[in-house]
């Protein structure tokens, strides 16, 4: 599933807040890393279907307006 996030977070601290609970303080112990996410561009993140809807709850809690796109890509191209 390809989630594309739009960012309604106007203030620099939340976003940063974001952007720890997204990558972890350490860039290796976040979302990113515990569902299997891939950043395929700023506001596009790839999800592995079966962490979709873990992902769609993390990105409502920081109440993001996010369209959910289910895709199909073979293992080799991630």
């Amino acid at each position: 599933t390809i989630f594309l996030q739009f960012f309604p977070l106007q203030f620099q601290s939340k976003r940063m807040q974001f952007q720890y609970a997204l990558y972890g303080r350490d860039k290796r112990s976040g979302m990113i890393k515990q569902l299997h996410l891939v950043k395929f561009a700023d506001t596009m993140l790839l999800c592995p279907i079966e962490q979709s809807e873990e992902c769609k709850e993390f990105l409502s809690y920081w109440k993001l307006n996010t369209v959910g796109i289910p895709i199909l890509l073979p293992k080799r191209i991630l």
